[in-house]
């Protein structure tokens, strides 16, 4: 717990540089987690733990959902090109020239005609959700005292669609509200100034206007299905 409010604090502090070139890069996916009223409790394993895939590899993910009413919607945050390996150490100055991360913060904004309703922002395990005084999700933050590696979610969003409608609304990455970045946090307890956003968007209904990266895609749903199935 100490070592987590020291990340906690650093976290609210100025910016460190970091020796390290790499460039952690943020990125949403997006799950379909059944329709109905009641929350789904637990959400699938795939929603925190992305299915192995070494940081060198082609990046693949799932960005585009159908809508439906009353459906369930998660969207964690994927992290990627955290450069190997990860820290074997708990985070602290020991984990200099380690890749892996210990915590991002981030905020997202939904566009279209028909919003989604805002459930929460949940910590996955071994995350610990940080403060937000601007509010969820414009200000999310998620932390570890451990060092992590990319197939390993931070958190995910829980939306719930109340709506008939069956538009299309986007999802995008913008920077955390209170502290205005997104700067992923290094197994050292410093930043990584080189982060940037990648694929910022996910959509949930319409007609898929954008292509998930890499294969399989979301529409391959025999694919992504045996993917998903290694997790349950």
């Amino acid at each position: 717990m100490k070592k987590l409010l020291i990340a906690l604090l650093a976290l609210l502090m100025p910016a460190v540089v970091l020796a390290q070139s790499f460039t952690p890069t943020l990125y949403l996916e997006i799950f379909d987690l059944g329709q109905g009223e009641d929350e789904p409790d637990p959400v699938p394993d795939y929603v925190c733990r992305h299915p192995y895939q070494p940081w060198w590899e082609p990046l693949y993910m799932s960005c585009y959902v159908p809508r439906y009413r009353y459906e369930w919607v998660g969207i964690p945050i994927h992290l990627t090109k955290l450069g190997p390996p990860e820290c074997p150490y708990p985070v602290g100055p020991a984990c200099e020239g380690y890749g892996g991360y210990s915590g991002v913060p981030f905020g997202v904004v939904q566009t279209g005609v028909h919003p989604i309703m805002f459930i929460g922002w949940n910590a996955c395990p071994g995350f610990v959700k940080g403060p937000s005084e601007a509010g969820e999700p414009a200000a999310c933050v998620a932390l570890s005292d451990l060092c992590h590696s990319s197939w390993e979610h931070a958190g995910y969003l829980l939306y719930l669609n109340i709506s008939t409608s069956i538009e299309a609304n986007y999802f995008h990455i913008v920077a955390n509200a209170d502290l205005g970045h997104n700067m992923v946090m290094s197994c050292s307890g410093t930043y990584y100034v080189n982060t940037a956003v990648g694929g910022s968007s996910v959509q949930c209904g319409g007609t898929q206007s954008f292509a998930c990266p890499g294969p399989p895609t979301d529409v391959d749903q025999t694919t992504w299905g045996r993917i998903k199935t290694m997790f349950r």
